[in-house]
């Protein structure tokens, strides 16, 4: 196995272990434990299935050589995709939360995944986020109860689709980038209006300088947008050489 290879495994192996929700019931051991079956089967079963031992070890080698050629090129998709929308928005965290790398990466990776899946900025998210929660605690709580990474009020709670719990790291991020999705979606793209309803600034009578919210989330979503620019300019910098 190349280092490359090596690499690219743990990198996904990493990231699996903090964003891919694990099995809770034995259903889904047993499905992992099938498809695991499953790929071991499609990979080696032929070779046994050759009469001469000779051919078959020969077979069992092209077939592992042409499937680690297309894991290289999986793990490199990985790569790339961690490289450029993931990692700046860790870099940008792990600012605020140096002390738990694993929590900062959690973060991040939830973060694009949620703001991909709803067609949101991930920068936007995590302007909200960093207004919101600078402490990046999951389980912070207001004094008018709102609740985890995105201060999602208790109103909204099962609402969504994204589990019940407000103090779950991906459970709450769902819910936060649904609802600026759908204030959005409402304001006809007005980022400010719907800044302002996810901040519940409308008057301002009761939250005095809640108004300036919008500034505040998109001076934070810039520090993202540099770090994007950044790695674009190293990447660039690297396929010159």
């Amino acid at each position: 196995m190349s280092d490359g290879l090596r690499y690219m495994t743990r990198l996904f192996v990493s990231m699996f272990r903090m964003s891919a929700p694990r099995p809770r019931t034995a259903r889904g051991t047993a499905v992992l434990v099938l498809l695991g079956i499953c790929a071991v089967t499609y990979g080696y079963v032929p070779a046994l299935a050759e009469g001469d031992p000779d051919a078959g070890r020969e077979y069992s080698a092209q077939m592992l050589r042409s499937r680690l050629v297309a894991m290289e090129r999986a793990f490199e998709r990985v790569g790339g995709v961690y490289e450029e929308e993931v990692a700046p928005v860790e870099r940008v965290l792990s600012r605020y939360r140096s002390n738990d790398p694993r929590l900062v990466r959690r973060i991040s990776v939830a973060l694009v995944r949620e703001s991909k899946k709803r067609g949101v900025d991930p920068s936007l998210m995590v302007g909200v986020l960093l207004v919101e929660n600078p402490m990046l605690d999951p389980k912070a709580r207001s004094f008018v109860g709102a609740t985890g990474l995105m201060q999602v009020m208790p109103l909204h709670q099962g609402r969504w689709g994204c589990g019940p719990r407000l103090d779950d790291v991906e459970s709450n991020i769902c819910t936060g980038s649904k609802i600026l999705a759908s204030y959005l979606r409402e304001e006809k793209g007005d980022l400010n209006r719907a800044l302002l309803r996810y901040n519940g600034c409308v008057t301002g009578s009761n939250t005095p300088h809640c108004h300036d919210y919008p500034r505040y989330v998109l001076a934070r979503a810039a520090l993202v947008r540099q770090q994007e620019a950044k790695s674009a300019a190293d990447e660039e910098l690297v396929g010159s050489e």
